[in-house]
């Protein structure tokens, strides 16, 4: 059946069989629920993975960024590598949809759950344009966590706040080592 998501998952530097194994199980879950449209940022790691395999199968891209691109590419790409970077711009000159929050890099936990935030409410009323199934995918490792952004932090406010949204939500997760 046809679906849309919000994905989440880790930050890492760059590790090709690492991206490999995720590039497949993401490809895999695309082609399984036959993904529409995908919603979520563009930092690097599984959300850059995300974003590149989305683009691959000619779904629609929603990217949601937390500061100006400049200031969420100093964040949240570069420190991890300058493929990173490259991926990044590559990326965003493919995206369907970049809506920057424009909100305070001095407190970056406040402004990565309200890029949740906002991207589960978008996802939402174009779901519901749609007529779609929604879907989480979160891309985790085995570290518990209790930070108030991040991919356990955006599970958490997924699963709080889904009672309010108008359709059901399926979760998935894809675990792997860490």
């Amino acid at each position: 059946m046809t679906s849309a998501i919000h994905y989440t998952g880790r930050m890492f530097k760059a590790d090709l069989p690492l991206e490999t194994h995720l590039i497949q199980e993401i490809d895999r879950l695309i082609r399984k629920h036959d993904i529409i449209a995908g919603f979520g940022s563009l930092a690097a790691g599984t959300d850059t993975l995300f974003a590149e395999t989305l683009l691959k199968h000619g779904s629609d891209l929603h990217v949601l960024l937390p500061f100006q691109t400049n200031e969420f590419k100093k964040h949240s790409v570069t420190p991890f590598g300058e493929v990173w970077e490259h991926r990044f711009e590559t990326v965003l000159r493919k995206t369907t949809v970049v809506k920057n929050l424009n909100l305070d890099e001095e407190n970056p936990d406040y402004a990565y759950q309200q890029v949740t935030l906002s991207a589960l409410d978008s996802l939402q009323d174009w779901s519901d344009t749609h007529n779609l199934p929604i879907l989480q995918i979160a891309i985790s490792d085995t570290r518990k966590s209790e930070a108030v952004a991040g991919t356990t932090a955006d599970f958490r406010i997924l699963l709080s706040t889904t009672q309010s949204y108008s359709k059901p939500w399926r979760h998935l997760s894809i675990i792997h080592g860490g």
